[in-house]
């Protein structure tokens, strides 16, 4: 993390009392019109590295106070997920809320409660997708085409536009 980004950072830690817009945070902090598409590109940064969550009506907030957490998440052949964070510990995700998270992603996960002593959560985000390519079973159902990942840790089939199917063949 650059000096930028850590200033952003600590003004909202230390003296912002409630989450502002981006334009609302620029003038606070003091950027010029020059320096707002720089600060954009910060701001956009800061939210894909998962230091800063997007709120409700397009507000920012830090993800340490939003009881949010980003991390690699880990989907076992069973279709439960654990989030690696890198203070160690693993957070279990259940299989109905991974959303559209895959094995390997960087995800953000809003904490939940307990079960078996061990802290869950919820897939919010995909900050990063770790697989492009997806290898399975080609097919058309009615009207919809998709395709059967051969990955068993893919638990969902990858549904695919029937304008989008270059040609493909079952």
């Amino acid at each position: 993390m650059d000096h930028e980004q850590q200033e952003i950072l600590d003004f909202i830690r230390e003296k912002s009392d409630h989450p502002m817009k981006p334009k609302e945070l620029a003038r606070a902090l003091g950027i010029s019109q020059p320096d707002y598409h720089r600060f954009r590109q910060l701001i956009k940064q800061l939210l894909h590295s998962g230091d800063l969550v997007k709120l409700k009506r397009g507000r920012l907030g830090l993800a340490s106070e939003m009881n949010v957490k980003v991390g690699q998440i880990s989907i076992t052949r069973g279709g439960t997920g654990f989030l690696i964070v890198e203070d160690g510990e693993d957070i279990l995700i259940p299989p109905t809320q991974l959303s559209t998270a895959f094995d390997g992603d960087t995800v953000m996960v809003r904490l939940g409660g307990f079960s078996a002593d061990r802290q869950t959560g919820t897939v919010i985000r995909v900050v990063k997708r770790t697989a492009r390519n997806i290898v399975g079973v080609f097919r058309r159902g009615g009207n919809f085409t998709f395709v059967t990942p051969d990955n068993k840790r893919i638990h969902r089939d990858i549904y695919i536009p029937a304008t989008e199917t270059n040609g493909a063949r079952e």
